[in-house]
């Protein structure tokens, strides 16, 4: 990505010196500008692609260690897993009753 940025950047440069009085036509000026815009663009599409791809690998890889390092269930809901844990609990609380 850098040799793209520097090279975008290189093309910009040259460009910029048509934008001055060295080149007197204003349609050339408009047809550069258009260019110019396109190019823009496309440096900034290609980077907006390339981070959105590093996002989504992120995320994929957020989530694939979430799901290894946590007791996620993917059919249950929550609530009915904050019942399982209270039930848990009492079960747990009432064992520890009984042995007194």
């Amino acid at each position: 990505m850098e040799i793209f940025n520097e090279v975008t950047t290189l093309i910009l440069v040259y460009f910029l010196a048509i934008f001055t009085d060295w080149v007197p036509s204003a349609e050339t000026h408009f047809t550069m500008g258009w260019w110019f815009a396109a190019i823009v663009l496309t440096n900034m599409t290609v980077h907006g692609i390339y981070m959105g791809r590093q996002v989504v690998l992120a995320c994929k890889l957020w989530y694939k260690n979430f799901k290894a390092t946590s007791k996620w269930i993917p059919d249950k809901n929550l609530k009915q897993l904050r019942r399982e844990q209270v039930e848990k609990e009492k079960t747990e609380e009432r064992a520890k009753k009984k042995e007194e």
